[in-house]
């Protein structure tokens, strides 16, 4: 259930930013979606490092950024 919700809040923070024209609809995909959240509970899993804001921050900076601001394909 938290799965769905965290999907629900990615998808409105997008849908936000292709309304501000910061990122193209078309790069918005189900895959897409799934990316940050992946990345953090794999650190939190099998990383021995805490996941704290500087984790964050990378995640949305170095992948989440550019993987939006490309078109797929």
């Amino acid at each position: 259930r938290s799965q769905a919700r965290n999907r629900e809040l990615m998808a409105e923070v997008l849908r936000r930013a292709v309304d501000r024209g910061e990122i193209a609809p078309g790069a918005v995909t189900d895959l897409r979606l799934e990316v940050g959240v992946a990345l953090l509970r794999n650190h939190y899993l099998f990383r021995d490092d805490p996941l704290d804001d500087a984790v964050i921050v990378q995640v949305v900076d170095d992948v989440l950024l550019p993987l939006f601001a490309a078109a797929p394909g």
